[in-house]
């Protein structure tokens, strides 16, 4: 298979111009070597003619995705794949099984199942887990989010009011655990009603001294 390709005759959108412009693409191995009008000679690399007024951009960003259960399952989400979307957000809503105990996953296998897809069987499934369950079968890049739903379930259960001294110290822990593992931040979401009393500001390791807050999600 030759390793230089090159799409002719699309519209590229290269994500910082306001206009598409027609250009050709020419990839070599993993790298695009050159956008504008290429010319290669007969047999340097393989030429792939596209209909008229296609579109050649890069992968999509979807920062909100619900989709655990299918990179755990075949390592992609078909769905956003169709759609040109490269890179997955997950851990959204405060609410994953990446990062629970077994009795939170029982848990968010009846609440967010249909969401996020269940894990089978339930068991403690840390993101460092999750990591070493779809490495070297991922077709999309994938970022996690420490969920903080789950690490509140994970210390407190369903119980109503502010977390104690000794649980809101296992929580920031079990943040911190994330972010090490390689979480990019935090997704509050607001599915308890107490969440607003128990926020616990996500704090990188390397510097637990300085308050990191990234992005959330949730309404």
């Amino acid at each position: 298979m030759n390793s230089k390709i090159l799409l002719r005759g699309g519209l590229v959108a290269d994500g910082i111009g306001a206009e598409t412009a027609p250009a050709d693409v020419l990839i070599e191995g993993e790298a695009i070597a050159s956008v504008g009008t290429v010319e290669v000679a007969p047999g340097e690399c393989e030429v792939i003619e596209l209909a008229r007024q296609s579109v050649v951009c890069p992968g999509f960003i979807d920062a909100h995705a619900h989709a655990e259960g299918p990179l755990l399952t075949s390592g992609r989400a078909d769905g956003a794949l169709a759609q040109g979307v490269t890179t997955l957000v997950v851990g959204q809503d405060g609410e994953s099984w990446i990062g629970a105990t077994a009795a939170t996953a029982r848990y968010l296998n009846r609440y967010f199942g249909p969401v996020n897809g269940a894990l089978e069987p339930p068991r403690d499934f840390s993101l460092a887990a999750f990591a070493g369950a779809v490495a070297g079968r991922l077709i999309q890049n994938v970022a996690v989010l420490a969920s903080q739903g789950t690490i509140r379930h994970n210390v407190w259960g369903l119980a109503p009011g502010p977390l104690g001294p000794a649980e809101r110290a296992a929580a920031r822990q079990q943040v911190e655990d994330a972010l090490a593992d390689g979480a990019a931040s935090m997704a509050a979401g607001l599915p308890h009603r107490w969440l607003a009393c128990t926020r616990i500001p996500a704090r990188r390791p390397t510097s637990a001294s300085s308050a990191s807050p990234g992005p959330t999600s949730g309404p």
